[in-house]
């Protein structure tokens, strides 16, 4: 899972313009069609628009030849809609389904509501379980916003923070935990932490985290710019700068970033606070990202008078500990000025950045090994290994780059030169050389805000900001997995919503994404959600026609003899989201217990049930249950010699209902 966080950037530093911008920074089939069409869906579900019920649907299918422009032709679909409809359904009521060529963007639901509109600082994450989260600010309130959406259901109503107050992040990752954070407004005096323990629907009250202030020069108490992350262990974490200061001859500095480790997400507690990078300068442009053994790099670009630019790199583990922090350093005023950079993590924890040089241009990417991270030793920059193409015919900024469960990468960015593209290129695990540019698309007039991530198999989603020449647009690609993936044309997400802004993406399940953005000059916040066409035909999930009828794979593994008097633990796992279901086989055969007892008895195992992530093996405790069969239980295994032996039966349910069995033999002895 990768959590991500980008603070304002003058595009003046990037580009030579002079607005202000946010470049989001989104951290784990195709549907039978003919090429030479575009296929426009409307899926009518639950009530209104006279379909009885919630669970019934009906699916209407337009077909119109592709737009020249090679976008779709969406304003069939609306205009489809609104014969169908009698009146306005409620809201949820209907979805329109904007087809890809690898899958199914829905029609964008409102998350806002009219007293949570007005928003800005939108930020989103989702977990493998397919669990959401967003947060944004109402701009004329300075109020906090969350809602959170848990897999399989509807958003839930947004959460109010009501204050004086800017600059969230929220994270959501193992075990459904969830970390909201923000920081005060005008002040600038405090960072706010909220929390979300796996079964709660609504964030916690937020603890509160100041400085200490700064001795020489003397300058008060301050604590800013929070970024969150929750790991696959469900950890959360915290990290904010504390404590600026302006010393003489330098810019502003912060005494240190912070970092802390949420203890308790039910009661909100936080471990003290662990100086992961002292005095760094003025950072921007912050991203964090973690990796398999929980541990979390957090890479930025900070800035000092010169104009110096620098990109600070820090790693804190899952327990808080962590590394005193370094520079990738470049020459003061040079042409090798490193700003807005990019991370992902690779299996082993090692990590992959990129960014682009300020001045002088070029895309560029970077390996650092986490050991040097957390020795502070990170000026690698004579490694870094240029993307763009050096002899002018490309200029790339703003590169964003995620990795698969694998290992692979992919990096994509805008290039400015006359053609005004998105491209890409892609990197396969354990190799260090890149393959050829990818071209995403091309000659459309962007407003220079995209995001990008990657599921743990490799599928790749991409939304970004243009323009038709009348009206301003969120459109969506894919890209496939793989050194021969390939990106799908890209699709509108937003019609007629006016000014749009923030666009933002991040992976869920593997084939599974959803994307956010601000609409209306601010007025709405709309969330749309990706998930995989079925390959043998038209019709969606329990459609006819559904051509998904691979029965995922599980696998069961544990100890074969345990101890345990009180419950049976094997682990199990999918290779797609599955939900699984372990229960006792018939009767158990006992074998040398105490006089009198029976060979073959019935014992009584509760049944256990939960969804998997793809590819996580996660335990399964079968507990006991029934006063006659936990004192049969303790006579048998407080005997010398007696035994259990027991047969347990798992089922596993991917989401199209293919179903797979296994069973799983243990023998119960005395410890």
């Amino acid at each position: 899972m990768l959590v991500r966080e980008s603070l304002p950037v003058r595009v003046s530093e990037a580009l030579g313009m002079g607005r202000t911008v946010m470049p989001h920074i989104s951290p784990r089939r195709a549907r039978a069609g003919n090429a030479a069409r575009n296929t426009v869906e409307v899926v009518l579900r639950g009530p209104g628009a006279g379909i009885a019920g919630p669970e019934r649907s009906t699916l209407m299918r337009f077909v119109a030849p592709r737009p020249a422009s090679g976008g779709m032709a969406l304003a069939l679909a609306t205009t489809a809609a609104l014969s169908v409809s009698a009146g306005d359904p409620p809201r949820g009521a209907a979805e329109f389904a904007f087809v890809s060529s690898s899958g199914d963007w829905s029609a964008p639901v409102e998350l806002s509501t009219p007293a949570t509109g007005g928003a800005r600082g939108l930020e989103i994450d989702a977990n493998a379980l397919g669990d959401f989260t967003a947060a944004w600010v109402v701009d004329a309130e300075d109020d906090i916003v969350a809602v959170i959406k848990t897999a399989g259901s509807s958003p839930g109503a947004p959460q109010i923070f009501a204050g004086d107050y800017d600059d969230p992040d929220v994270a959501i990752g193992g075990n459904s935990v969830g970390v909201l954070a923000w920081e005060s407004n005008t002040s600038d005096e405090t960072v706010y932490a909220a929390s979300k323990a796996g079964s709660a629907s609504a964030f916690s009250s937020p603890a509160e985290f100041e400085g200490d202030g700064h001795t020489s020069p003397s300058a008060p108490p301050s604590a800013q710019d929070p970024i969150v992350a929750v790991n696959e262990q469900g950890t959360g974490m915290l990290l904010f700068e504390r404590d600026y200061y302006t010393p003489p001859s330098y810019s502003t500095l912060a005494e240190a970033i912070e970092g802390r480790v949420l203890v308790d997400p039910a009661a909100n507690t936080w471990s003290a606070g662990a100086d992961l990078h002292a005095n760094p300068r003025e950072p921007r442009n912050t991203e964090v990202s973690v990796a398999a053994d929980g541990s979390v790099f957090l890479g930025s670009n900070g800035f000092e008078l010169g104009p110096c630019y620098y990109i600070h790199a820090m790693v804190m583990e899952n327990d808080g500990t962590g590394s005193g922090g370094g520079p990738i350093r470049y020459t003061c005023g040079g042409q090798l000025n490193g700003i807005l950079p990019s991370n992902d993590r690779l299996p082993n924890g090692d990590v992959l950045m990129t960014y682009h040089h300020h001045t002088g241009g070029g895309v560029y990417a970077l390996d650092i090994s986490k050991g040097r991270a957390l020795s502070g030793s990170t000026d690698l920059s004579s490694q870094e290994v240029r993307l763009d193409d050096p002899d002018g015919s490309e200029d790339g900024v703003w590169p964003r780059v995620r990795t698969d469960a694998a290992g692979n990468a992919v990096v994509v960015w805008h290039d400015t030169t006359g053609t005004d593209s998105m491209l890409a290129r892609f990197r396969p695990a354990g190799q260090t050389t890149w393959g050829p540019v990818e071209v995403i698309s091309s000659g459309e007039t962007y407003q220079g805000d995209f995001s990008f991530d990657l599921d743990a198999a490799g599928n790749g989603y991409l939304v970004y900001e243009r323009t038709d020449g009348v009206n301003q647009q969120v459109v969506a690609a894919e890209r496939s997995p793989g050194a021969a993936g390939v990106w799908t044309t890209p699709v509108v997400l937003s019609t007629d919503q006016g000014i749009v802004a923030s666009p933002m993406v991040v992976a869920a399940a593997d084939g599974h994404a959803f994307a956010a953005w601000i609409a209306n000059s601010g007025d709405q916040v709309y969330l749309s959600s990706f998930a995989p066409s079925n390959p043998a035909g038209p019709g969606g999930p329990g459609n006819p026609g559904d051509g998904d009828h691979t029965a995922p794979r599980l696998r069961v593994d544990g100890a074969k003899k345990q101890t345990n008097k009180k419950r049976v633990v094997i682990n199990a796992s999918c290779d797609e989201i599955c939900t699984v279901t372990a229960g006792l086989k018939g009767k158990a055969r006992i074998k040398k217990g105490p006089p009198g007892t029976k060979k073959n008895v019935k014992l009584t195992l509760k049944e256990t049930a939960t969804t998997l992530a793809a590819g996580r093996s996660q335990p399964l405790a079968l507990k006991f249950k029934g006063s006659k069969t936990k004192k049969l239980v303790r006579r048998v295994l407080g005997s010398k010699r007696g035994k259990i032996k027991l047969v347990l039966s798992i089922t596993a349910v991917d989401q199209a209902g293919n179903t797979s069995q296994d069973t799983f033999k243990v023998v119960l002895r005395r410890g």
